[in-house]
């Protein structure tokens, strides 16, 4: 069986630290776009300074594409699509792992 260790974070300053304090141990990132305090995309904008390997993948309810499109500008290497399906993430994730 295959093991994984989840780290969570309630809001987008929680991300920045959870990210620092784990940066050598994370081998991918799901960043849900709507987070508190600082959103997703900046989130994702401020690790990619100083990271730009780890893969983060976007989660988001928008759709249009015009929206992904903007929200890809932002460092994504992949996006998903809320309501989010174990085998849609299984196979995003199996991507880039």
């Amino acid at each position: 069986p295959t093991y994984v260790n989840i780290i969570t974070a309630v809001d987008g300053n929680d991300a920045l630290i959870k990210y620092n304090e784990n940066k050598n141990h994370i081998d991918l990132i799901l960043m849900d776009i709507q987070l508190p305090n600082i959103d997703g995309k900046e989130v994702t904008q401020i690790i990619r300074t100083i990271d730009t390997t780890t893969p983060i993948i976007a989660q988001t309810a928008y759709a249009m594409k015009e929206e992904i499109d903007d929200i890809m500008e932002y460092g994504f290497d992949g996006l998903i699509k809320k309501p989010i399906r174990k085998d849609e993430l299984l196979l995003v994730i199996s991507k880039f792992i």
